[in-house]
């Protein structure tokens, strides 16, 4: 199965990633008055707190996307259960991003 998945389609998938990873960090920044200070545990906001767990969801929807690409893919068909699983994982992951991401964007950045 993933001998149909062509390697450009892989390098177009990893740098439309690289894009988004990039233009977040670059709009987390920008927000956070170019300063990583709002986000010591002193000046800890409800805001910072959500942008804080976001990253972390992020991160962890790579994890399990490069797990799923690197060890459960090249295993198919035979692991199609294990890739459902994954795949179950991963996109409540990035539901739970996107609800990380509409509270941080209707919420108040910290000020600087």
């Amino acid at each position: 199965w993933t001998s149909r998945a062509t390697p450009c389609g892989w390098a177009l998938a990893t740098a439309a990633l690289a894009g988004v990873v990039l233009t977040g960090a670059a709009t987390a920044w920008h927000a956070l008055g170019g300063s990583l200070a709002p986000l010591a545990p002193a000046a800890a906001t409800a805001w910072s707190v959500a942008l804080e767990a976001k990253l972390a969801l992020v991160a962890s929807a790579i994890a399990l996307g490069g797990f799923s690409r690197l060890a459960v893919m090249p295993s198919l068909p035979s692991a199609w259960p294990r890739f459902a699983r994954v795949q179950r994982v991963e996109a409540v992951v990035l539901l739970a991003v996107l609800a990380a991401a509409a509270w941080l964007a209707g919420g108040e950045p910290p000020a600087m």
